[in-house]
């Protein structure tokens, strides 16, 4: 008798699969294989596993200011009400604007973000790799 039972029957989660699995292979590639990269002097894969763990970083503390992004919004939008009085009327409309547009507002915040964070990484490469050269 076969019987077919689904993943999330059994109690697994196919996102939290894949994201164990991310884990375990970055936390192989950390402390196994680039310690071993640097003793061996294969400086081209201790490296290349380093950029991958710091772009890693830069898009994990991105979707973590994702998060607090809708908190932001109201601060922000308390500030600026708090020095424009004469705008105090339009609050209520502002914030089911920003609760209607959430969705896009988030998506455009991290693709924003990833830019932006992506450039900073870039620059500092390229001046770390030009202070190399140098040295």
């Amino acid at each position: 008798m076969v019987a077919m039972k689904k993943l999330k029957d059994v109690g697994l989660s196919v996102p939290q699969l894949i994201m164990a699995t991310m884990l375990v292979v970055g936390g192989v590639g950390t402390y196994y294989i680039a310690p071993t990269a640097f003793l061996y002097k294969n400086y081209t894969l201790f490296f290349f596993i380093m950029n991958i763990l710091l772009l890693t970083m830069i898009i994990g503390l991105t979707f973590i200011a994702i998060l607090l992004l809708p908190t932001l919004q109201k601060i922000v939008l308390s500030c600026m009400l708090f020095f424009v009085k004469r705008d105090w009327k339009l609050k209520f409309l502002i914030v089911k604007n920003m609760k209607s547009h959430s969705s896009r507002n988030t998506k455009t915040a991290i693709m924003f973000a990833i830019c932006l964070s992506f450039l900073i990484f870039s620059g500092s490469t390229f001046s770390l790799l030009g202070n190399l050269i140098v040295s």
